[in-house]
């Protein structure tokens, strides 16, 4: 809603300021001329003028956060007087944009350094000791002789060979790749290999046909496959029957709400859920709400759509005793019920754990009885 994200963090802030904490960082806004540098460089001067042209900084991002009044501190980027220096637009290109293709800078480290002392100047401090440094063990020798003057190959997986940016090293030259909670976007073979299947098996199944597969808790008779949630939720959107109205939901995630919006529908956010009770971990759906906003529109809802531990409510669960009502509502108003199930499980093993009439049962089991609900 209009004005909510300001609400947040004004009160984000009170929160860290009544615990304590000194600080909140808005973060860096690149490119925004806050002021002037008596030795700034004309080139990079012009080179900055130039992206602002165009465009590449968002001024309009750097007012939003004036508007909390913050402390402004001066981010001086330097760069030595030589020809070592790479060009502003590579700097700032591979902070604003880091997908982007940038040309490895020059090493540095091992150019001789160049003294800055002034033998004129005296000092009454102790110039400081350097140590030195342990002999490096002897790198194995090229399976191929390097040529005098020419640089050593880079390992693929290398930062110099990415431009020193790792947003831009593939993901088969790291290890563990934390970019991304979203498997789908992982360009593991495993995840290459998955997709392909599930890409083959959604073109070569027709819907309600047989051999679809099935499973004890998902009963439903279409099933279709696909490589990735929003690929099942711009699916979803496009093949919708009827015409496209409001769509009540608990705080979908945004490819789903850019699906529903890229195919007509008008999303309308229940946001107040009911608070977590004391005796559980779960943010219902407040009832009352959710009846309020059907009967403002009647005839003018195309469905109910639910996230199970709804990861815009911060990931708390949904009880299955209140699923079971918002369902006896949909039904009764002649209004499907759709779930984003991405986190099914994890709901169920709340259901589980903490609500009355459901601990000990089998996840599955339980599982099966929230999906239960739903048309889709």
């Amino acid at each position: 809603p209009l004005g909510g994200l300001e609400f947040a963090i004004v009160r984000i802030i009170e929160t860290l300021a009544a615990e304590g904490v000194g600080i909140f960082s808005f973060g860096a806004s690149f490119g925004v001329k806050a002021g002037e540098s008596l030795n700034s460089s004309p080139e990079v001067e012009n080179g900055l003028s130039e992206l602002r042209s165009v465009g590449i900084f968002d001024e309009g991002n750097f007012q939003f956060k004036n508007k909390f009044r913050p402390t402004n501190s001066t981010i001086y980027l330097c760069q030595p007087d030589d020809e070592r220096r790479s060009a502003v637009a590579d700097v700032i290109l591979m902070i604003a944009s880091p997908d982007l293709d940038t040309t490895a800078p020059e090493a540095l480290d091992d150019l001789p350094a160049t003294s800055n002392s002034n033998s004129n100047c005296e000092s009454d401090s102790k110039a400081p000791v350097r140590t030195a440094a342990p002999e490096p063990a002897a790198a194995p020798a090229p399976e191929h002789p390097v040529p005098a003057g020419a640089a050593a190959p880079q390992p693929a997986g290398s930062d110099s060979a990415h431009g020193h940016n790792p947003i831009t090293l593939p993901t088969s030259a790291v290890r563990f790749d934390l970019i991304t909670d979203s498997w789908a976007e992982l360009a593991t073979p495993a995840v290459t290999e998955r997709m392909a299947r599930l890409t083959e098996a959604a073109a070569g199944v027709e819907l309600g046909a047989e051999g679809l597969p099935r499973v004890p808790w998902l009963d439903f008779e279409c099933v279709v496959p696909t490589p990735s949630g929003r690929t099942a939720e711009a699916l979803l959107c496009r093949s919708w029957p009827g015409i496209r109205q409001a769509v009540v939901h608990n705080g979908l995630f945004p490819t789903l709400l850019m699906s529903l919006a890229d195919n007509g529908f008008e999303p309308v956010e229940l946001s107040d859920c009911r608070p977590v009770t004391r005796t559980g971990p779960f943010r219902d759906v407040d009832l009352t709400a959710l009846q309020r906003i059907l009967a403002e529109r009647p005839g003018g809802v195309s469905m109910i759509c639910l996230e199970l531990s709804d990861n815009a409510q911060g990931g708390y669960p949904i009880s299955l005793a209140n699923l079971r009502e918002v369902r006896r509502i949909a039904v009764a108003a002649g209004i499907p019920l759709v779930l984003d199930a991405t986190r099914a499980l994890e709901n169920a093993a709340f259901v589980v754990e903490h609500e009355e009439g459901q601990q000990g049962r089998s996840i599955w089991k339980v599982t099966a009885d929230l999906l239960a609900t739903a048309d889709a």
